[in-house]
């Protein structure tokens, strides 16, 4: 699935002009399913394609998030040499005074 967020200037006679974004699916099976939540719920796509994200957006506490990226961080430690491991960054990025070299 791919996604891309293009933002569009609307001029209206008389009025400011505002941005709108687009949000661009290109998935069939995404598109789908926003039509029929859609209609099921008596709403636009927009709205429910809203919704959808705003309740998964409360789904991702900040407990989840640390713990996702904790896993993360130990897959990588488990993918790591042990030359990689023990690399030491400081001696090659700053000099003496532990400036930027």
């Amino acid at each position: 699935m791919v996604c891309c967020i293009c933002p569009t200037v609307l001029l209206l006679k008389g009025r400011k002009a505002r941005t709108m974004r687009n949000l661009n699916i290109k998935s069939d099976e995404a598109y789908e399913l926003a039509h029929f939540i859609a209609k099921r719920k008596g709403q636009s796509v927009t709205a429910a394609v809203t919704a959808l994200l705003k309740r998964e957006k409360g789904a991702l506490t900040k407990d989840e998030l640390f713990a996702k990226w904790k896993k993360t961080a130990e897959d990588n430690w488990q993918r790591m040499t042990p030359e990689q491991r023990n690399w030491d960054y400081k001696e090659e990025l700053y000099d003496e005074y532990g400036l930027p070299k």
